[in-house]
């Protein structure tokens, strides 16, 4: 499985040659102008509302750790991006993963590649984290019955990139240790 992940560690795409900042930031202006997202009526760019999302997931991670101990932890983390975001937050997402599938393989490398490279990451998009909040994402969706749910909910395509990532995480956080 290594050797796997070492061959195809990015996936190719017609955005390879860009790097991640235009690829990220060439997302965000076409969110910008899109009809369905001004229904949402976002208070400022689509930039800095997802900068805003990402920092308070990361800042929320969920419980990876003896989910299935008691169940209130369990029904915790299968609404856990509920909980986090808010209902209209989650409707938005929904409606870009829809709206944007042919792109979420290209945005997912780009916010991975970004991810590797902290200054990088918080130069373009404001976000600070430490290393253990991705970690716990990547778990959370390849270990935990809430993880699992969300993933089942979703199709195909999204399911298999992210658990692409989630697994390239745990291979490189495997790979420091």
């Amino acid at each position: 499985m290594r050797a796997l992940l070492k061959q195809h560690e990015q996936p190719v795409s017609d955005n390879q040659q860009q790097n991640p900042e235009t690829v990220v930031n060439t997302f965000f202006d076409h969110l910008d102008n899109a009809e369905y997202i001004k229904e949402f009526s976002l208070h400022s760019s689509s930039k800095e509302h997802f900068s805003k999302l990402i920092q308070k997931l990361l800042d929320n991670p969920p419980v990876v750790v003896s989910e299935t101990d008691d169940l209130f932890t369990l029904l915790k983390n299968t609404a856990h991006f509920f909980r986090v975001l808010g209902r209209e937050n989650v409707l938005l997402l929904k409606g870009i993963l829809h709206q944007e599938r042919g792109q979420i393989e290209d945005i997912m490398q780009a916010l991975y590649l970004l991810s590797e490279n902290k200054e990088q990451l918080e130069n373009t998009l404001a976000i600070k984290y430490d290393g253990k909040a991705l970690y716990d994402y990547a778990t959370f969706f390849l270990d935990t019955v809430g993880g699992r749910l969300y993933l089942f909910r979703r199709d195909s395509s999204s399911r298999m990139v992210v658990t692409y990532y989630a697994i390239s995480i745990l291979d490189k956080a495997n790979d420091r240790h």
